[in-house]
């Protein structure tokens, strides 16, 4: 393939939605276009600014972060899409859209308790050990630390 079709189809690829660099080539990768060529389209997009990696990753952390993700989940996110951020980097973007980790936990925690239809009132010490053993396990499965769970789950109990 020719270096004008697979630029073209690198700019078709962007209209659709962004991507990090490292998607766009392993995109144009599965579509058998030679490596010279993609290290020329890669290079001829980041200077028109039409692949930028860090617009890009700024951009999923909010997204994941108005999803009420764990900094973890994160983290781990950017890093399978080729773009390694650090927590420090996330903790930036939750400090200016002014969301606290402890607010996602309880949201979780509420989601859990009201969809299993469960009244923490009527329950006795030994179930609601059982409970808040089920609970920490679901928000540890989701990424989140256990400090931070240990003190949303004494904040609900």
């Amino acid at each position: 393939m020719d270096s004008k079709s697979s630029y073209l189809i690198s700019l078709r690829l962007l209209q659709r939605r962004d991507y990090s660099e490292h998607e766009l080539r392993q995109k144009l990768i599965k579509r058998k276009i030679e490596s010279i060529i993609i290290d020329e389209i890669v290079q001829k997009l980041i200077e028109l600014n039409y692949l930028n990696d860090k617009r890009y990753i700024d951009g999923k952390i909010r997204y994941f972060i108005k999803q009420k993700k764990s900094p973890s989940y994160i983290q781990n996110k950017c890093y399978k899409m080729g773009v390694p951020i650090s927590i420090e980097d996330i903790d930036f973007h939750l400090n200016d859209l002014k969301v606290n980790i402890n607010d996602h936990l309880k949201y979780h925690v509420k989601k859990k308790l009201d969809f299993n239809r469960v009244d923490l009132e009527s329950l006795d010490d030994q179930e609601k050990y059982k409970l808040s053993y089920k609970l920490s396990n679901h928000l540890n499965s989701k990424g989140y630390k256990d400090f931070n769970i240990q003190t949303i789950l004494k904040e609900v109990s």
